[in-house]
């Protein structure tokens, strides 16, 4: 019985020194996957893309441009037709019927966008953990130029596509 006991006791002794070395190797490889799934996760991927082309879109300082949006969803005709949209200091001037020149009528305006709402959309597709969301950004200036969100996997008649094209700065 005297040699049993420090036998066990040193076979004891030699797993301890294991135990740490095992948990540090698990604490290890969980943080490991921890990066690995941020790094994965498409929506991280978005957020990063959208505040990498909000700060280029920004750093342009364009605060007066005038560009073409074109609405795509389950929405009056009014809305889905292509538009000229005219901004000053993050406010709509004015919007106007793209292949007729006509302005629209004035309290439709609130359903157009400007550049700035544009990145709020996306944002809040992100925060929202929309089913489906793609985003084009223009390599020069930054802005979306296609917004493509399918809110819910399941639901019909709630996409939203935005396109905005032909940016022109200057009033």
């Amino acid at each position: 019985m005297g040699q049993s006991t420090p036998r066990a006791s040193s076979y004891g002794k030699s797993l301890v020194p294991m135990a740490r070395v095992y948990s540090k190797f698990l604490l290890e490889l969980a943080v490991l996957a921890g990066m690995a799934g941020a790094c994965s996760d498409p929506a991280s991927g978005q957020q990063r893309e959208l505040d990498l082309n909000r700060d280029r879109w920004r750093s342009e300082n364009i605060t007066e441009y005038t560009y073409t949006l074109q609405i795509t969803c389950f929405c009056p005709p009014e809305i889905t037709q292509p538009v000229l949209v005219r901004v000053s200091e993050d406010s709509i001037l004015s919007v106007v019927d793209a292949a007729s020149g006509e302005p629209v009528e004035g309290s439709l305006i609130g359903n157009f966008y400007t550049v700035d709402d544009l990145f709020d959309v996306v944002q809040d597709a992100i925060d929202g953990e929309a089913h489906r969301l793609s985003v084009t950004y223009d390599p020069h200036l930054g802005y979306p130029i296609s917004i493509v969100i399918d809110y819910d996997e399941l639901a019909v008649d709630e996409e939203l596509a935005l396109t905005a094209s032909e940016l022109k700065p200057g009033g």
